[in-house]
Formats: C-alpha cells, structure tokens, sequence
C-alpha cells in the first residue's frame, strides 16, 4: 500500500468505545477532551450504532493535530 501524502488528508476522527461500566469515565474524557483541544465531539451513543459494537462516542480532528491528540 502506499502512503497518502500528508497534504491531501483533511481531517481524522476516532471512536472511544466503552463498556456500561466505565460510561462515567468515558463520559469525562469526553469533557477533558474537550476542554484540551479544539475538536469536534460526537454524542455519546449508550448503544451499539452501525458497525461500531459497544457505546461509544467520536474524535473528530484536523491534521495538524494529529501528534498533539493521539498520544
């Protein structure tokens, strides 16, 4: 496979998924998320929704910070 260039890929997202059990915390991770960085958070889905197999919620970000969130 080759590599996309970097200057042609807009933007990235990222699903955190959760259990019933750790909702709470991954509904304030969601919230520091937020605070940290300027992003696009997704609802918090207490269900499985389209391919995705547990709750979850969505990342969405530019480029650009892509080394600054995904660590």
């Amino acid at each position: 496979m080759e590599n996309v260039s970097s200057d042609i890929i807009y933007g990235y997202h990222a699903h955190i998924n959760f259990d019933p059990e750790t909702r709470e915390t991954a509904v304030a991770l969601r919230e520091e998320i937020g605070r940290q960085f300027d992003v696009l958070l997704g609802r918090v889905w207490d269900k499985p929704v389209g391919p995705h197999l547990k709750p979850m919620f969505q990342v969405a970000f530019k480029p650009s910070q892509f080394a600054e969130i995904v660590p």
